[in-house]
């Protein structure tokens, strides 16, 4: 496998800034960000699968990215996650269920820990498509 660098580390770190950004946010500020080619649910699911993995956190902490305090509250957090009931994921849920209200908590004091000022996604690495394959906007460090 080959050696993963600093850019790396700061994609994951991105990445696990959006995943925190997202859970941050109400219902509403999440149908706020829908596009065809953006589901918010979809996207949170997935950064529990990959900017909270294994090797994505341990390579933040390699690069010392992140203070190591952080690092179990991290993993606190997906555990709250992945513990959300397939039929919780749902905008119905997201601002009355209690599991989702803590996590919103958790996220926002999270995203102040690692010093996220606010709750904008952030699209540094992303590329968008159009409907014929063709990049229409690339983020910053693309």
């Amino acid at each position: 496998m080959q050696e993963l660098t600093e850019r790396d580390a700061d994609i994951f770190l991105t990445n696990l800034k959006n995943t925190l950004i997202l859970f941050a946010k109400n219902a509403a500020e999440l149908k706020a960000l829908e596009k065809p080619t953006f589901e918010p649910i979809y996207e949170m699911q997935d950064g529990l699968d990959y900017s909270l993995s294994d090797l994505c956190i341990d390579t933040i902490f390699k690069y010392q990215l992140l203070d190591n305090a952080i690092k179990e509250e991290l993993m606190n957090f997906k555990q709250g996650a992945l513990s959300i009931e397939s039929n919780k994921w749902q905008w119905s849920a997201i601002d009355t269920d209690p599991i989702w209200t803590a996590l919103r908590q958790i996220a926002n004091t999270l995203l102040e820990k690692i010093n996220v000022a606010n709750k904008d996604y952030i699209d540094d690495y992303s590329i968008s498509f159009d409907s014929d394959g063709n990049v229409v906007e690339k983020g910053k460090k693309m």
